[in-house]
């Protein structure tokens, strides 16, 4: 196999089996370049166990089986298995041209084929895209979606942390609680394996070591017991060891994952959900998104129960795709030296956007007057705008030429809450 400007070609032995590609409203190609893929811990041995090939490309990853190894292997899985990986961003202005909601402290976005969202993309349009995956029934899937619109944020977690008393409504710092009061739930609302394993362990489990130690001190005390009896006393010591562990209470619990599977998990405290959370290991602070793709997708990517072996894998192409963050453009008209030219309107050459009066203002920044012109709708941010902005200006009692106005970049985005609702700017500084 090689790669060679994002065109895959593929060995004889090797098929795809999943792509993704990133697409951006915000770019004149739509193509985006700005997301990285990257399998997680687990997931690079479950590639390896599956004969699953990982090949990055700068807009997305493709997957790739060995026809005659993978399928069997699949229709072994466990029930539930996922295939996760860490998503990390490129560009640092991603988030001011992107609309989406502003990454949170300890948040991610999930994204995951269990979406079951749909849009259409026109795809076909593309030829990046379209001939890189042309072999993953890209006509079929062309509108299949990893997210909603609203692109979701989850809080991460490591596999094992610890739940303090004041993460729980209505409990405060000092307040003690019972382990046997809390209960995990996964995505599908199941507090247990396939197998009928617990996600939650008991805390007799967690203790393991302290139990046992608690029964050999205490058998070192009876010495002269028969190997019957001392077996009986054990028994009766680890009822009563569990019994306190399970009732112990303090002013936090260890939540212990590392047993589970990777992905989002809700946390129930006394029946009522507190947290809803995404475990995993190795996760950096500054992961911009989780990845799952889950083996038993609503759309069939593996069928399970098909006996012939070219027909258990169901290739499938899958997007993530961003819009244009929209914005108020606010144009602030500063004099160079001797300069008395000011502002008076802006015109909008195909007469699409509205502009506010002139409004005298100072910087916040360096104290500096200036004028201010506000857009009174907002604007979509693009790689390479279209719009035809043009100030009429005059100096003096003289009527200046107009002047074309610059777009703004990315860089000058800020949130502003105005009465209660939050308003996204765009700042652009020009010089008369």
């Amino acid at each position: 196999m090689s790669v060679r400007r994002d065109t895959i070609r593929v060995s004889s032995s090797l098929r795809e089996f999943y792509g993704i590609a990133v697409l951006h409203d915000y770019y004149k190609s739509v193509v985006c370049k700005d997301l990285s893929f990257e399998p997680t811990p687990r997931t690079k041995l479950l590639l390896k166990n599956f004969n699953l090939l990982f090949r990055p490309l700068n807009y997305g990853f493709v997957l790739l089986y060995n026809p005659a190894e993978s399928p069997s292997l699949f229709q072994k899985a466990m029930p539930k298995t996922r295939l996760s990986f860490f998503v990390s961003n490129r560009n640092l202005k991603f988030q001011n041209f992107t609309q989406i909601p502003f990454l949170k402290e300890g948040m991610s976005y999930h994204f995951s084929n269990l979406a079951e969202n749909s849009v259409d993309l026109g795809v076909d349009n593309i030829p990046e895209v379209f001939y890189t995956f042309k072999n993953l029934n890209l006509g079929e899937n062309e509108k299949k979606l990893l997210h909603f619109r609203d692109h979701s944020q989850i809080p991460v977690r490591p596999t094992k942390f610890l739940l303090n008393a004041y993460q729980i409504p209505g409990l405060d710092d000092d307040t003690r609680f019972k382990y046997i009061d809390l209960e995990i739930q996964d995505e599908w609302g199941e507090t247990t394996f396939g197998d009928g394993r617990r996600y939650l362990r008991t805390s007799s489990i967690l203790r393991a070591k302290e139990i046992n130690y608690a029964v050999r001190k205490e058998l070192d005390k009876h010495l002269n017991l028969s190997a019957e009896e001392k077996g009986k006393l054990a028994e009766e010591i680890r009822k009563r060891e569990v019994d306190v562990w399970d009732n112990y209470d303090a002013r936090e619990q260890l939540i212990d994952l590392s047993h589970a599977p990777e992905g989002k998990y809700k946390l129930f405290f006394q029946g009522k959900e507190i947290l809803e959370f995404y475990s995993v290991e190795g996760a950096s602070p500054v992961n911009f998104g989780l990845l799952d793709i889950h083996l038993d997708s609503p759309t069939g990517l593996v069928n399970r129960l098909e006996k012939d072996p070219d027909k258990v894998v169901n290739p499938q192409m899958q997007y993530v795709h961003f819009q244009s963050r929209p914005t108020y453009w606010r144009y602030h008209f500063l004099n160079y030296p001797d300069s008395i030219a000011k502002p008076l309107s802006i015109l909008d050459e195909r007469k699409r956007v509205d502009f506010g009066d002139p409004t005298e203002i100072q910087l916040q920044q360096t104290g500096e007057p200036a004028i201010m012109i506000e857009s009174k709708h907002q604007i979509k941010l693009e790689e390479k705008p279209d719009n035809y902005f043009f100030l009429q200006r005059r100096s003096g009692n003289r009527t200046l030429k107009e002047i074309r106005l610059p777009s703004p970049s990315p860089d000058m985005v800020k949130p502003i809450k105005d009465n209660d609702e939050l308003k996204i700017y765009s700042d652009i500084f020009v010089y008369l």
